[in-house]
């Protein structure tokens, strides 16, 4: 039965035959079931992505860039890797991204710039909430020759 508009709250659960508790556990689950089927409230989930490779020439002051940036609200941890076509994880002489990367911050790690490279990287990442790209940079210019997106696995 609807409930008339002199009668209050309490009036309406009595008359229904339920106690408040009982109604409010109801309710607090109704909730709870919406928001989990609905997707509402999802625990955060580690993310790897990857570029495709890309290639810089040193004679041409050219250098790559593994770049991370963090478009959510909170923190998230960040791992960069990069990697030669052989798949082998390069050594980076600049890492600027390991560790937690803040709310609204960017990162980059920079690979060897004095030797021609073809790489590609890979971020692991605990949340979704981030954009990454494999930058080929021009280095006597600080210029972004091109910016290669990377996706998800």
């Amino acid at each position: 039965m609807p409930m008339d508009r002199t009668e209050n709250l309490t009036a309406v659960i009595e008359r229904e035959g339920g106690g408040f508790v009982a109604l409010c556990l109801k309710i607090v689950g109704g909730f709870l079931s919406l928001a989990l089927v609905g997707g509402v409230i999802a625990p955060a989930e580690a993310v790897t992505y990857h570029t495709p490779l890309a290639r810089s020439v040193a004679f041409a002051n050219e250098s790559l860039e593994c770049r991370v940036s963090n478009v959510g609200t909170t923190p998230v941890s960040v791992s960069v890797t990069a990697y030669n076509t052989g798949g082998v994880a390069l050594p980076l002489p600049f890492d600027g991204c390991s560790g937690i990367l803040p709310a609204g911050a960017s990162c980059a790690v920079a690979l060897d710039n004095t030797v021609n490279q073809i790489a590609r990287c890979s971020f692991d990442v605990s949340s979704g909430k981030v954009r990454a790209a494999l930058v080929v940079v021009d280095f006597s210019t600080t210029l972004w020759k091109q910016v290669i997106p990377a996706t998800k696995k």
